[in-house]
């Protein structure tokens, strides 16, 4: 898909873009909303920054010249759209030193903006044709096709993430007929698996997972269009594979995670202890354990030490002292304020209220 940053310190106008466009129909995925161009520098100097700019003049921090100046000096490849309420020369002269494709003044014309963005979609499929002709010269796709095959990719890359084998194969046998269907030259077969691949790479990029390199032993086999799919055909099902396993990993993980708190619980537990015992990332781990568990770790463990407390005042006749030492609480007050925030009563009252059973 192709990249698109809205920088604009106005809610209402990012929103207005939003509703104006149908993004869908130029693949074109929305990776950001800047309020500034200080926040918008950190998606242009990202792994995956946008490919298209829509952006103010006039904004705090960092406005739209500087934005543009920036991105002229360090020679960033962006097609840039102004949508501006301001026509103002120093920002029209900016616009033009930094070859900018259009500039829209609010309120916006929705068609000037559709026309505008359509423009800088097909300038950005040039620019990325002529990228994979430099790196397999005589090999070129036209622009109807290199659309073709981005838009069937997003949807292999769909069932990749379902971990669908069968709606993948299905993506893919119904891409090589649409080639079929639209003539290719099936010496094009090197070029489709460039573009396809460099999809998946982006992909796997994004999502933090290891990104698969290109085998040039395993490219230099692909004579034609058929062969490109075979290959691509493998990759996904090795990458579905390899994402199925992690997830019944995690899976699995998890629920050694539980059962060491179930069994830990009147332990100092530190979330960080957890996290490098059993090779999570700290934040990451809180996430997914809240996801699967209603609760996230330190709430789980409060909640196995209250249930622990209360049996403990119902059945034993330790006194208060004793059982909190025995769950791992050092200050009696914190322990107090913990049991009557989950019970609503204080633990003196909940044993009163037991033993009147």
């Amino acid at each position: 898909m192709i990249r698109l940053l809205i920088v604009d310190d106005e809610l209402a106008t990012i929103r207005i873009i939003k509703k104006t466009i149908n993004f869908e129909k130029y693949d074109i995925e929305v990776i950001g909303e800047a309020y500034n161009g200080d926040e918008a520098m950190s998606y242009i100097n990202s792994v995956n920054p946008p490919e298209i700019v829509i952006t103010d003049m006039n904004m705090p921090v960092m406005d739209g010249v500087s934005l543009m100046r920036y991105l002229q000096e360090n020679e960033k490849n962006v097609q840039i759209i102004v949508v501006s309420g301001y026509f103002d020369y120093s920002y029209t002269h900016a616009a033009i030193r930094a070859n900018v494709h259009d500039y829209i003044l609010k309120p916006i014309d929705p068609k000037a903006l559709e026309k505008a963005l359509s423009e800088c979609c097909q300038k950005v499929i040039w620019s990325r044709q002529i990228s994979i002709r430099n790196s397999d010269e005589g090999t070129k796709l036209e622009v109807k096709i290199y659309q073709i095959i981005l838009k069937q990719t997003n949807e292999i890359l769909k069932m990749i993430r379902y971990g669908n084998h069968i709606e993948c194969d299905r993506c893919l046998d119904e891409l090589y007929e649409r080639l079929k269907h639209e003539n290719i030259n099936e010496d094009s077969g090197r070029a489709v698996h460039r573009v396809m691949l460099a999809s998946i790479q982006r992909y796997l990029a994004e999502n933090d997972m290891d990104v698969i390199k290109a085998d040039e032993s395993e490219q230099a086999q692909v004579h034609s269009c058929k062969d490109a799919i075979s290959l691509i055909r493998q990759t996904a099902h090795a990458i579905i594979d390899k994402i199925e396993a992690e997830k019944s990993d995690r899976k699995r993980s998890l629920d050694e995670v539980l059962a060491y708190l179930n069994e830990h619980y009147m332990e100092n537990i530190r979330l960080e202890t957890i996290a490098d015992q059993f090779h999570y990332n700290k934040e990451y781990l809180t996430t997914v354990f809240k996801k699967k568990y209603g609760l996230n770790i330190g709430e789980y463990v409060v909640k196995l030490k209250i249930e622990d407390a209360k049996r403990q005042l119902r059945y034993t006749t330790k006194n208060m002292d004793e059982i909190m030492l025995t769950l791992g609480y050092s200050d009696v007050s914190y322990f107090y304020r913990q049991f009557k925030k989950v019970e609503g009563i204080s633990p003196g009252q909940y044993r009163k209220n037991m033993l009147s059973l």
